[in-house]
Formats: structure tokens, sequence, C-alpha cells
């Protein structure tokens, strides 16, 4: 025997021991993907078929080759028809790709060839498909499975369940008299207010949905309004008190008030930290702010009461942030449905489209999700949302109105928001709320089963990712691979606090809803 047999044979039984070492423990027992060689899947997708679904071959399928699996990370939409659907497979160079499936109404399976009969349907409505894939060699073979998923609820849909609701100021006996709420700039957290004889507040975390204090406030100015109360930062607040500003710093359980000298009947909002609101003096109504003092008379069409709460936001055409009122009652005490836009300097009407003329509209920016037919791409497209409003009915009276309005430009054009979006039948219908967006981190139902904060009980999170990014192709990383499924992601939850029914009676309750795609773990 020569050197070079020696060396070889000593090579052969050490790769040999490598291998059984490998196998010696199922946890080390990994495949990479260079090892599975002509058995690999390099794409698959469904054939064009409209009359089970639009552009049904652009469905996105992510391969899974270290897991043998494959399946389109977003779902199919509710009721889609799945048990005769054609394939089409790619694959480096294979002798032998079979299909093994349920026949449909049996309990039977039944095997087909792909190369045999490449446009035999599929039935993939009675659970995963086996897809079994022999190389060139006749000897390497791999199985994977197939699940074609579809949506077992509408995705696009704002959610809002009975559990989902929770009292405000638990240790109050009566309905408040008054509810206002204001959101801490910078932070996540809101502090709400509630008066029935001693004025009571609590603040809530939005990031968890929590409360992290409550207690009695200190007192308030004589003569307060506690609708007007407003955050100008983190520890300073000012409230309205017989028609003057009154500020004070610190926590709402040690606040201190002053008299600022401002002279202001309404409050609208604060942006960057100055408060917006009107003066009515004998020649009008005026602008103001504090604690700049510019001042300027107000259009006849103007809201001097009840209209949202101040919304703040940037967009390509402005340099600086801007604010936005919805809704009110004018000077002469008519309701409007316009919106204002006040650009640091100056307000100034910006809706062409405006809403129904109604007061107490509660809006906020969220982001709502918009699905491409043509290829089954998620995108988000960020938009301003209006609900709950006082309104005038069809026989003159007040009544409260329940729809939902949206306005993708910024309040310019208002129409009502799609079926997904409008409020369920069972939500007791309000107005005069105030509404904020906070994000939550949600965990993957297999890593946090039945999470629950001290104030929210965790929906129940769904493995169907919302949408997926595909990886860029290249050498190592082919576009039909997956890159990871987070274990948590933020979700955005509408929180309304109060508000009012339509007997007028206060809501001392908070709700949360959420588009139910958001509540997916996505694949990023």
């Amino acid at each position: 025997m020569t050197r070079h047999s020696l060396l070889y044979l000593f090579v052969t039984v050490l790769i040999t021991m490598v291998m059984q070492g490998c196998n010696s423990s199922d946890a080390e027992n990994f495949q990479s993907e260079s090892d599975l060689g002509n058995c690999a899947v390099t794409s698959f997708s469904l054939v064009k078929n409209d009359s089970v679904v639009q552009a049904l071959d652009s469905v996105f399928f992510s391969i899974d080759l270290i897991n043998a699996r494959i399946y389109n990370a977003d779902s199919l939409p509710v009721g889609t028809k799945v048990s005769k659907l054609q394939v089409k497979i790619g694959t480096a160079s294979a002798t032998a790709i079979d299909l093994t499936y349920r026949i449909a109404g049996t309990s039977r399976d039944t095997t087909v060839s792909y190369i045999d009969s490449p446009n035999d349907s599929i039935n993939f409505a009675d659970g995963p498909v086996k897809l079994h894939v022999r190389a060139a060699d006749n000897t390497q073979t791999r199985d994977y499975q197939i699940q074609v998923n579809v949506h077992k609820s509408v995705p696009d849909t704002l959610v809002w369940t009975s559990y989902e609701q929770n009292a405000l100021f638990d240790n109050v006996n009566t309905v408040p008299a008054a509810i206002t709420t204001v959101e801490l700039p910078c932070t996540q957290k809101v502090i709400s207010l509630g008066a029935a004889g001693q004025t009571l507040y609590e603040v809530r975390d939005l990031s968890t949905g929590a409360r992290t204090e409550r207690g009695v406030l200190s007192t308030l100015p004589a003569g307060a309004d506690l609708k007007s109360f407003e955050a100008i930062s983190e520890n300073e607040f000012a409230i309205v008190a017989n028609g003057h500003i009154y500020t004070a710093t610190g926590t709402p359980d040690a606040l201190s008030w002053s008299d600022t000298g401002v002279a202001m009947d309404c409050v609208y909002g604060v942006i960057e930290g100055t408060l917006l609101g009107a003066r009515h003096d004998a020649d009008g109504w005026k602008a103001v702010s504090y604690p700049a003092s510019t001042e300027s008379a107000l259009a006849a069409d103007f809201p001097v009461a009840a209209a949202s709460r101040l919304v703040c936001y940037t967009n390509k055409w402005s340099a600086s942030p801007l604010g936005l009122i919805v809704g009110g009652r004018k000077a002469d005490g008519s309701m409007t449905g316009d919106a204002w836009a006040y650009d640091g300097g100056r307000w100034g009407k910006v809706s062409t489209m405006p809403l129904p003329a109604g007061e107490g509209y509660a809006v906020f920016p969220y982001n709502t999700p918009r699905v491409n037919q043509k290829n089954w791409a998620v995108s988000e497209r960020s938009a301003l949302l209006a609900m709950g409003a006082l309104t005038a009915d069809e026989d003159g009276g007040l009544a409260v109105s329940k729809t939902v309005y949206i306005s993708y430009d910024w309040g310019i054009t208002w129409r009502k928001a799609d079926d997904y979006l409008q409020l369920p039948d069972e939500m007791t219908a309000f107005y005069g709320a105030d509404a904020y967006v906070g994000t939550q981190v949600l965990k993957d139902a297999d890593a946090a089963a039945a999470t629950q904060t001290q104030a929210w009980t965790q929906l129940g999170v769904r493995r169907l990712p919302a949408w997926c990014k595909l990886v860029p192709m290249t050498a190592a990383a082919p576009v039909s691979r997956i890159a990871a499924i987070p274990d948590e992601w933020d979700c955005p939850y509408i929180y309304v606090f109060g508000g009012e029914n339509a007997a007028g009676q206060m809501l001392p309750i908070v709700r949360r809803g959420v588009i139910a795609r958001y509540t997916f773990s996505p694949i990023y």
C-alpha cells in the first residue's frame, strides 16, 4: 500500500468518525443548503386563475430550504377556494417531483408526478401537501411541506373587543361630571382627569396599556374648565379658568396654579410648546397663544367651541410642524365640518371636501394597510381618522354619529372610511372623546402565550405574517429564502378615552382597538 493510499484511508476514517459524531445528537443534526444538492426547490408559485383570486400567480411563496417548508407568508383573502390549484415548481435538477395530497371529500391520499402531469390540480384545502424531490443521481431525496395559507378572518379590520375596555378612575363611586385626557409630549403616556366633587387623575402608559399612577389632583383654580386642560410640556400644564389661562409645573398631584394674565376662552391644543386658543372681545373672536402673545382676528366660520383636539403633523409641503382641528361650533352657534390648519403663525381653512358638520370629533393619525392586488404586496398609507361626533340628523335634531371618516391628504378631503375601519355595532356611540395612538410590544404566541398587562389582555397573536420583504438576490441568500420571523414587534393601538353617549352621560372608560393585520407576526 502506498503512502497516498494510507493518507486517503486515514481521511476517510476521520470523515466517517466526524459524521457519526454529528449524528450522535439530534440537536446537532444540521443540514446546510449546500448539502441539498439537486434536491433544492428553487421556485414555487401558483398558476394564474382569476376565478379563484386575482393575480394568483403573483402570490409570493417563501421557500425555507433548511426546514423544508414552502408557504405564502401573507395569507390569501378569507374564503379563497384552494381545493383545485395548479402549481409551478422549479428545481436545480431532479428526476422525480411528486405531490401527495388528500382527495377532496375523502380520507384517502393520492400522489401525482409533476414531471409527467404538470397541469394537474392539487388540493390544498385539506392540510399541507407533501412534495417529494429525487435528485439526478437517483439516490438523494428530499421531502417538503407545502402550505397555502388562507386568512380565517378579514385581516384589515379594526378590531374592538369587549375585554379591550377598562374603567377610568376605579376609586370614583359616581360618574364624573367631566373627563379629559392629554398626551404628555415626548412620551407614550397620557393623563386623564375626571371631576366628581373632587378632581381625580390617572396616568396611563400607552406602550403597555397599563395604569402607572392615579390619585387626587391638587385643587384646581376656581371656575376651571376641565375640558381645556392641556400639557404644554411633560411637567407644565395649563387650564382655562374664568376666561384666563392658568399654568402650573410639577406632577399632577402637586400642582400650584397661577394666573398668567392671558385671556383665553377656549383652547385647541399645543404645538411645539405653544398653547393655541381663542378669545372673545367686544370686536369679535381672536386667535391667541401662550406664552407668545400673538393674536389675530378669526374668520366668521372658524370654530370657537367643541372642535377636535389639535393634531400635530408634518408633511412634504411644510417646513415645520402643522396643527389641525376639525368640526366644532362657529361664533353664530352653527356647527361646521371644516378642517383648519395652523402653520406656526396663522390659521387657514384647508378642507375642500369637509366632514359632516358636527362637534366633538376625535381625530388622530393612523397608518392603514394597502394591498396591491396585482402582486399582493402590502404597504402602509398614512391617514387621518375622525370618529365620534354630535351631528344633525335628518329631522333637524342632533344625533351621535358612529361613522368613521378618513383623509389621506391631511384634512383637505374627507370621505367615509372603508367598512373595515367602521366601529362595531355593539360599541356605544360617543362624541367628545380623546383619541391617541400608542405602540405596544407584542410577542409571538409561542414565546408569550396569554401575556397580560395590568390593564389589557393581549389579543391572541397569530403566527400569520402581515407582509414580507424579499431578501435581495445574492449567492448567499437567494430571493426564495425567508429571512427571519421576529419574536416581538411594535403594534399600533388606538386608545379612545371618555366621551359622552347620546343621552349626554359621561363614559368613564377607555377603549382600545387595532387593525387585525398589525397583530400578525411580520417577516422582515
